[in-house]
């Protein structure tokens, strides 16, 4: 199986984006209000790229290390606090 990380961390990317853009209009320069429906989108599907990035590495290769561990195993949606 392959999985194509660029579009992986596009998606990341563009959730990221979508998110930023709906809390900058909605700051009035001391605060943000914001209906929940109106990014829950955008930022469970980030939280769902980053914890597949988080996830994958490749063995042997220091640059690409498991960052959770083998303590943890997430799965998508999991709440990471």
């Amino acid at each position: 199986m392959k999985i194509d990380f660029n579009n992986v961390r596009r998606s990341a990317l563009a959730h990221y984006k979508g998110l930023i853009i709906t809390l900058q209009s909605r700051c009035d320069g001391r605060t943000i209000t914001v209906d929940v429906a109106e990014i829950e989108h955008n930022l469970n599907n980030l939280r769902d790229c980053l914890v597949g990035i988080a996830c994958t590495y490749q063995p042997g290769d220091s640059e690409f290390q498991d960052v959770l561990g083998d303590e943890r195993v997430l799965t998508l949606g999991e709440d990471l606090g």
